[in-house]
Formats: C-alpha cells, structure tokens, sequence
C-alpha cells in the first residue's frame, strides 16, 4: 500500500509480453497531435501540460529515460486532448486509447480480462 491508496496490477489475462511495441505508435501519434495543437491557442496546450505534470506528479505514469527504452518492458498508451470551452466543470479531457494496435496486432484492451455488463445495452433499452 502506498501512502496515498492502493496500487493494483492490471488484470491481464495473456501475458504483458504479448503486448510487443508500442512507443513508435503512440510518438507519430503524440506527433500528429502536437501539429494539430500548434495551430490552435496557446491556453490549449497550456492545459495539455498541466495536466501531464499532474498526471506525472501523481504517479500514474512515469519518464521513461532514453538510455532505458530497450531495458524496459513498457506499454506507451497513444491519447489526445479535447478542449471544451462550454463546458462549466472539465475543459479539458484528456482520451486514453487503450484499443491501439501495438506491432504485435494486440492493444491493451485486448490483453485485460473484460469484467461483467454493468450498464443496460443501450439498443434494448431504447426500444424499451
């Protein structure tokens, strides 16, 4: 237990290993990112590094140095920002795209255990 809650593993169901490379991917899409925020305002990319240091500070994830990249087994997770000016509570958020294919065809999400439906499915319901 760390001193701030509980560190849990990540339920997978196949072995991490079989996840293989991810950094080149997730960098041409960070990337492809970056180019779309320098045409926009600078208060985006502000926000953007906001919320990477606190997201750093808080310990959900971590540098990787240079010199450690090959040494490390390690999953580069591709995301991007949407700024919602409107919204009143989060304009920022940030989207995690675990579904991206690493050079073994496999995506995180393919590799965790899928816990039960908590929610309706939306098709029923709505004919309900």
């Amino acid at each position: 237990m760390r001193m701030d809650g509980y560190v849990v593993r990540l339920p997978f169901h196949s072995p991490p290993s079989e996840l293989g490379d991810s950094r080149e991917s997730a960098i041409r899409r960070f990337n492809s990112f970056r180019t779309f925020t320098n045409k926009r305002n600078l208060r985006f990319i502000l926000n953007i590094e906001t919320f990477m240091q606190e997201y750093l500070t808080l310990g959900h994830m971590e540098l990787v140095p240079k010199h450690d990249y090959a040494k490390r087994e390690a999953y580069y997770l591709p995301h991007h920002a949407v700024l919602r000016d409107s919204s009143t509570t989060t304009k920022l958020r940030v989207v995690f795209d675990a579904s991206a294919k690493s050079t073994t065809g496999h995506s995180l999400n393919d590799l965790l255990m899928v816990g039960p439906r908590v929610q309706r499915r939306v098709i029923n319901s709505a004919f309900l």
